[in-house]
């Protein structure tokens, strides 16, 4: 199987499970695939943000179920919490509306907003608006880094494939330097 099967075959399992852990550079790579015709951009908009979501709503109800008795086994995290908490008092919705784009925050912010006096619905419907902009905004990014790389790639065709697997790796490894340092952090 060449490179453009396995993206095919795979590309939106991979964009659904990159939407479980921010999945920043795997949803870029899909709108860049989805421009190359490798996959379908409104399906990669729709995984994408399928997996923002269900993550974000698994992260909320273990803090609206467990997030006391977690906080207490690990301590370290309280402090995040906390913080967290207290800017959720001033800017809420707003919070909601954005963290699937401040790094770091798409596991700890919806715990938080679970322990918190939010109505689960309420935090349904602003988390679907939210992940949705953050969806078609990273798959449009990818779609448009490939509008404007297609000169050079029509020049260099047979290295297309080759320069989406370079800008898949490269991505990846940003986000994981990236997640390092968040996870260093705590």
């Amino acid at each position: 199987m060449d490179i453009s099967g396995f993206i095919h075959d795979y590309g939106y399992a991979a964009v659904l499970v990159g939407g479980l852990f921010e999945g920043e550079a795997i949803t870029l790579l899909a709108g860049f695939a989805a421009r190359e015709h490798l996959l379908s951009l409104p399906w990669v908009i729709f995984w994408a943000q399928i997996g923002a979501m269900i993550s974000d709503q698994f992260c909320f109800y273990c803090g609206r179920l467990f997030g006391t008795r977690l906080l207490s086994r690990w301590p370290r995290l309280s402090d995040r919490v906390a913080k967290l908490q207290a800017k959720l008092e001033r800017h809420e919705t707003k919070l909601i509306l954005t963290f699937q784009f401040m790094p770091g925050t798409c596991t700890v912010l919806p715990f938080a907003l679970g322990m918190g006096r939010i109505r689960p619905w309420r935090f349904l419907w602003l988390d679907l608006i939210g992940s949705t902009i953050w969806a078609v905004s990273l798959s449009l990014l990818g779609w448009f880094f490939g509008a404007a790389a297609e000169p050079l790639l029509e020049r260099f065709q047979n290295y297309a494939l080759i320069a989406v697997v370079v800008i898949a790796v490269i991505l990846v490894a940003l986000t994981q330097r990236r997640l390092s340092k968040v996870m260093e952090k705590e």
